[in-house]
């Protein structure tokens, strides 16, 4: 039996490229990995949206899966406490993300809200239409992302802040991100953030 010397490329010839390929990722690619790195966005928010793509995010959950010891006895959700915090728990289920996400859901008018993670990027996102998914991607990476902020600040420096405050910084991050946005999209953002200056 000859032995192999690596990955064949589709039309099973061994290339240096596929070789070079395999010893980058290991042979294994995520199937998510394509959706996340094409959006131009803050890298530690872009790999924050593809760690819970993952579900590798150290929710409190998975932190006692692991054994860990953590300053916390339980793994209740520090948003609600109402439930385990697990990735879906916290990023959809749980009632202060869950009016987060219905925020941007009137304010842009998006006719349903993802039901998972994984789902938001693979079918959620590209269900809608072409010219709305860089806008909602945008949005889904930074409502993530201040979600996850706020978990940690209640969590780490004990400190609680309303919903709203949420929302207010998740719009002026978007607002901040204008020159990645379409102009279409800047006046959906704009009044979405008069909206939260009002609420």
């Amino acid at each position: 039996m000859i032995p192999t010397l690596g990955p064949l490329e589709k039309c099973g010839t061994f290339t240096v490229k596929s070789f070079y390929k395999f010893l980058i990722d290991g042979g294994t690619r995520s199937p998510l990995y394509p959706l996340f790195w094409k959006i131009r966005c803050p890298s530690k928010i872009t790999l924050l949206s593809w760690l819970a793509g993952e579900d590798k995010i150290l929710t409190l959950s998975n932190i006692f899966k692991k054994g860990c010891n953590f300053q916390h006895s339980t793994d209740t959700c520090v948003l609600c406490h109402n439930s385990s915090e697990t990735l879906q728990h916290l990023f959809i289920d749980c009632e202060f993300s869950k009016r987060i996400w219905a925020f941007f859901y009137h304010s842009l008018d998006s006719s349903s809200l993802p039901q998972s993670i994984p789902y938001l990027w693979t079918s959620w996102i590209p269900s809608l239409a072409p010219q709305s998914q860089p806008l909602w991607d945008l949005v889904s990476r930074a409502i993530l992302w201040n979600i996850w902020l706020e978990r940690n600040s209640r969590i780490f420096q004990l400190l609680a802040l309303p919903q709203l405050s949420t929302i207010f910084k998740t719009v002026n991050m978007l607002l901040s991100w204008f020159p990645t946005v379409a102009d279409r999209h800047q006046q959906s953002l704009t009044e979405a953030s008069q909206k939260s200056s009002v609420l």
